[in-house]
């Protein structure tokens, strides 16, 4: 095949679109909360949270940065993901963008608070849920679950001995064959083996 000059920049375009993201070292916005687009054509637009990709960093927004796709001859407006840079937490209080940090309460809990109110963010029942059930207080245990009470029972004790004089402690040692049953026993395995027919192939 003969060289083409776009082969080469397409090369490179290629890498440098597969080169690797910069981690996010904290996640603040879960399922369900409540953003606002920072940049885009719906910039100043809030919406709900309807999934987070964090692989990609990417959140998916219900009603928001919406793309018409064509599907079996019928046009359809759908959401596409906006980047997670590009969308800020929306502070329940006054209804504005805001930088969150994590504080604890009396309980212990670990919360968001918002930096410019001091009001704290709730985390929304949509970020709870799981695959298998709608929320946690609804699992039912099955067949090849751990129940509570087995897990919080205490099956070990310890003590000042070591293990090794545990063992002996519980599986102590048989006491030695006397002279005559070793005699015994060297008697039978010769009668045995004198008893076995040779065998010619």
């Amino acid at each position: 095949m003969a060289w083409r000059p776009w082969f080469q920049t397409a090369h490179v375009v290629k890498g440098q679109m597969k080169s690797k993201m910069k981690p996010i070292e904290r996640w603040d916005i879960v399922r369900g909360d409540w953003v606002q687009v920072m940049t885009g054509k719906d910039k100043g637009e809030q919406g709900k949270v309807a999934s987070v990709m964090r692989k990609k960093q990417e959140v998916l927004v219900e009603g928001l940065n919406c793309e018409i796709i064509t599907k079996n001859d019928v046009r359809l407006l759908q959401a596409v993901p906006l980047l997670y840079k590009d969308v800020a937490l929306v502070d329940p209080s006054d209804g504005k963008p805001c930088a969150v940090i994590y504080k604890f309460t009396k309980e212990g809990r670990k919360v968001r608070v918002s930096t410019r109110t001091g009001q704290p963010i709730p985390t929304p029942l949509e970020a709870m849920q799981r695959r298998d059930v709608k929320y946690r207080s609804g699992y039912i245990d099955g067949p090849y679950d751990t129940s509570v009470e087995d897990a919080v029972e205490q099956t070990y004790v310890p003590a000042l001995e070591t293990f090794e004089e545990e063992m002996e402690i519980l599986y102590p040692k048989p006491p030695p064959l006397a002279q005559l049953d070793v005699d015994k026993l060297i008697k039978m395995y010769e009668r045995e083996k004198k008893l076995e027919e040779k065998v010619y192939w």
